[in-house]
């Protein structure tokens, strides 16, 4: 029998104001800071002691995620480059010969977005794909709203839910679960199939005959999307061809290459951190040859300011999470550091039988709730760390749990059903968020709750 403490219970309180919070649509880092400075001075009985651990805690946490941090800002100063030079809309063009339908148009944006989020990330690949492909899919008859649920679901559904090159999100789902992320990769495989089958199912269902008809009015990109910026693509120099065909081939053969070599996790990213900061080089040097070296720095500057305004909050609410986490919980405390939410889904398990179904229907409501702030990454660490849990307590498949919590959040809060999420898609889109939201809200609630169904026969 666990023996709950005074420090349990200021951790439960502070994670229950934490998903109150955001229910309400509050920022979380102030309370965060305040549950870390609580919990601190209760787990060490010195306040001065609990100062020192905010500063701590924050510190393990950056550290924990300092790899993902700058290859997201390498990989947005790759894309500020290419945008910069006009390199990105050449990436694309041989694309749009292939669009002819409106059912040609869904497939070639939604893979091309998902492609692209992969090893971007969905924000910068949103303007990227938006700006080259949106006009291509309004001509053929594809609504613009119905467009913008396209990229939104491929980029910020599929792509993100799984992000699979750049591992961010496994990886910070896999260490606050403390289980390996290729095992966390593989559990989602079978609940991000199910995701995408009925969700995108459902998608050509409910639209079909939108897709069989041109809409007049939709079928035209307003004046605040970027379809004018791109009906015409002027004429550009031999030097920035070459360099918008050596990008996308040279990903490629970094991807391949780190298939063949067996590399993973933090490996894959290193190999493909490599090749984006040589890609900034060497498309600086042939586009803008003596002004390369003030070129490449912005480039880095803007990238790193892109990669910390997102992470910023994710560093503050994980360190929260990570001290009830066992072994970072040890780091930040020393001996005296206890796995709290562990201790407490023990402690709840002789409450609430907590069994394959009561699991995985607690992990997806926490899921949902946790991504109502309109974040995909900032409430992954509670979401390993509630799985491994509930792992420990009810003896499940710790990495079927977290694959769960990580696909619920991120299609919630990642960009598929909030407004405040959506916000992207829908400016590059020139559709209203709310509009967005609700059109996503049935294919996407329809696949949540068939994923769910398969993580609880699959725990």
């Amino acid at each position: 029998m666990v023996m709950l403490t005074l420090a349990h219970w200021i951790y439960l309180f502070f994670v229950v104001v934490i998903l109150v919070s955001m229910v309400l649509r509050r920022d979380l880092v102030l309370i965060c800071l305040v549950g870390m400075f609580a919990v601190a001075w209760s787990v060490t009985g010195s306040p001065f002691d609990g100062l020192r651990k905010i500063f701590t805690a924050i510190v393990v946490s950056s550290r924990e995620l300092i790899d993902i941090i700058l290859i997201v800002a390498v990989l947005a100063g790759l894309s500020s480059i290419l945008r910069s030079v006009g390199a990105q809309d050449l990436m694309i063009a041989p694309l749009r010969r292939l669009v002819r339908s409106p059912f040609l148009a869904f497939w070639v944006v939604g893979l091309v977005m998902m492609v692209t989020s992969y090893f971007l990330y969905p924000s910068p690949a949103t303007a990227l794909v938006g700006a080259v492909l949106l006009p291509v899919a309004t001509a053929v008859g594809m609504p613009v709203l119905y467009t913008a649920s396209v990229m939104n679901i491929f980029g910020h559904g599929i792509a993100l839910s799984t992000d699979y090159v750049i591992q961010g999100a496994p990886a910070i789902t896999g260490r606050a679960a403390n289980i390996p992320v290729p095992e966390l990769m593989r559990a989602q495989i079978p609940l991000i199939a199910t995701m995408s089958v009925v969700t995108l199912g459902c998608l050509l269902y409910t639209q079909r005959k939108q897709l069989k008809r041109a809409s007049g009015s939709d079928a035209v990109a307003t004046s605040n999307g970027p379809g004018a910026q791109v009906a015409q693509v002027a004429p550009v120099p031999s030097v920035v061809k070459f360099a918008a065909a050596v990008v996308p081939l040279a990903f490629a053969a970094a991807l391949l290459l780190s298939i063949l070599l067996g590399l993973r996790g933090g490996e894959a990213t290193a190999a493909l951190g490599g090749t984006a900061l040589l890609l900034i080089s060497f498309v600086s040097v042939c586009v803008k040859g003596r002004k390369s070296l003030d070129i490449v720095a912005e480039s880095l500057v803007e990238g790193c300011v892109f990669s910390i305004s997102i992470f910023t909050r994710v560093i503050v609410i994980a360190a929260f999470f990570y001290m009830g986490v066992p072994a970072l919980s040890r780091t930040i405390f020393g001996e005296s550091g206890r796995g709290l939410l562990f201790d407490l889904a023990v402690a709840l398990s002789g409450v609430v039988p907590l069994n394959q179904m009561t699991s995985g229907l607690l992990q997806a409501f926490m899921g949902i709730l946790s991504g109502l702030d309109g974040s995909g990454f900032s409430n992954l660490p509670l979401m390993g760390a509630t799985a491994a849990a509930f792992g420990s307590a009810a003896h499940l498949n710790t990495a079927v749990l977290a694959a769960l919590g990580q696909t619920v959040t991120i299609w919630v809060g990642g960009g598929c059903l909030v407004p405040w999420a959506v916000i992207p898609v829908a400016a590059i889109c020139g559709v209203s968020p709310a509009d967005l939201a609700r059109f996503n809200w049935f294919p996407v609630l329809t696949g949540l709750a068939a994923t769910t169904a398969a993580a609880v026969l699959l725990m």
